[in-house]
Order: C-alpha cells, then sequence, then structure tokens
C-alpha cells in the first residue's frame, strides 16, 4: 500500500502545518521589556557604607526588655484564618514577602489585628528569604504566620528594628532552627534615636536594593524570553548595527 493511500482529502501538506504549534510572539513585548530594564537599572539606588578599621562593641538589649519599658508591643496573627473574601484586606506571608499590597480578603472579626502606618511586620517562622519590612499604609488585617511590631518611634525607630529582627530571622536560619521566632528574645543595639535613624536608613536602603534587583530579574525573565522567541518565530531580528561596549569594539578592533 502506498503512504498516499493512507491520507483522506483532510489532511494538507501544505508548509504552514508542518512548522512549529509555537504561537507567535508580539515584538512589542521585548521593546517594552527593555524599556522596562534600562529604566530600572538606571533608577537604581546601590548603597553605600563605610567600613570600620576596628569592629565597634555596640551595647545590646532585647525585643522583651523594650517591651516590658512601654516602647513596643508584640502582636501576632492567627494561625489560621480564611482570606478569599470578605470587606478586610488580608496581608498574607506572600505580600510581605513580595513587598506588594495585601491581596487576602476576611471579614471584620473582633480580634483581628489590623496593621498601621509605621508598623513593623515580620514573618513567625524564619526561612532563607526573611523578609522584615515596615508598612507604609495600614488598614489590613494580619494574616496567619507574621508579627506585627508597634512601637514608640521617638524611642525606637521602625526602620531600625526591621533591619535588626531580620537578621535575627536569618542567623536562626543559617543556625539550622526552623522553629517560630520567639521576638522577645530578638537581639538589637542600644543606641540614641538619632543613631538608631541612621541605621535605620541604611537598613531601608538595602532592602528596598534588594527589591529592585528582584524586580530586575524578574524583567529580565522577561526581557529574555520574549527575545528568543522573537527571534525564533520571525516577529525579531538581530541588530547588525547595535552599538557594543568600548571594552568589546576595542577587542575586536585588534582582533581585527
Amino acid at each position: 500500500m502506498r503512504i498516499i493511500d493512507l491520507l483522506d482529502e483532510e489532511v494538507a501538506l501544505t508548509p504552514v502545518h508542518r512548522v512549529s504549534g509555537q504561537s507567535q510572539s508580539r515584538p512589542s513585548a521585548f521593546t517594552e521589556a527593555r524599556n522596562r530594564a534600562v529604566a530600572a537599572l538606571a533608577g537604581l539606588d546601590i548603597p553605600g557604607l563605610a567600613p570600620l578599621e576596628r569592629r565597634r562593641d555596640l551595647p545590646m538589649t532585647s525585643v522583651g526588655e523594650l517591651a516590658r519599658a512601654g516602647v513596643v508591643t508584640v502582636h501576632q496573627g492567627p494561625l489560621r484564618m480564611s482570606v478569599e473574601e470578605g470587606g478586610l484586606p488580608v496581608l498574607t506571608a506572600k505580600d510581605l514577602l513580595l513587598g506588594r499590597a495585601p491581596s487576602g480578603r476576611t471579614e471584620d472579626e473582633p480580634g483581628l489585628i489590623v496593621t498601621e502606618r509605621g508598623d513593623v511586620v515580620a514573618p513567625l517562622v524564619p526561612r532563607g528569604d526573611t523578609v522584615v519590612r515596615v508598612m507604609r499604609e495600614g488598614g489590613a488585617a494580619l494574616g496567619p504566620q507574621l508579627l506585627l511590631f508597634r512601637t514608640d518611634p521617638e524611642r525606637l525607630d521602625p526602620h531600625f528594628l526591621a533591619g535588626c529582627l531580620r537578621v535575627t530571622g536569618e542567623t536562626s536560619t543559617r543556625l539550622g532552627s526552623s522553629t517560630r521566632m520567639d521576638p522577645r528574645r530578638a537581639r538589637l543595639p542600644r543606641l540614641p534615636i538619632d543613631e538608631q535613624r541612621a541605621y535605620g536608613d541604611a537598613f531601608r536602603r538595602l532592602l528596598a536594593f534588594e527589591d529592585s534587583v528582584h524586580e530586575i530579574r524578574r524583567i529580565g525573565d522577561d526581557l529574555v524570553r520574549s527575545g528568543f522567541d522573537g527571534l525564533l518565530d520571525g516577529t525579531l531580528h538581530p541588530r547588525v548595527d547595535s552599538p557594543c561596549r568600548s571594552s568589546l569594539c576595542d577587542a575586536r578592533r585588534r582582533g581585527g
């Protein structure tokens, strides 16, 4: 039997039916990602810290001591709660990690902790990607597996506390501990408020830099994916006149 005899009238042999079923990409997707990458890199604020010739010994205190003195209050979110629907926004652990607006919803019930501007929120269980943030806005319920620290900002700078809590969480992770954070045992330097604010500003800039790097990574993934797709599906073409870095151009000239 010939192969042609196995084919009926519905079989098409035109080239379009033999190419990959990959969907065609938008040429603008690469351009948009590239523009976002350029803008993000241009706005990247790299923190600067001054090295000390000799290690500075800092007097230490604990969150527990500060709580007893009325400098900070500590609250814990519920271990479990519904975050699917309701009239009250909920800050979840994922929201905290990604630095995004509250994504959960719940019903307003007695006993819920509602965030305020300037509150410090940390994960109950420290992980390798521990992130502690100072709330820019309030009005959301504290979600499951989260801790909230509310300070007297005239005696304890929130950003300073956030940086110290992050170090506490990361230290426990490096030591192999996967237990819940005991917030009252967290240690922090005993510093005057002006110096706390200087440290707090440095911590804030470091966290902002980290967030920017993560965002650049996400943009970079989009740029690379859309670039590969566009080159292979015929919607993009290499730029033969694209400028190269001076060092690379010099190397080419010397080699050529």
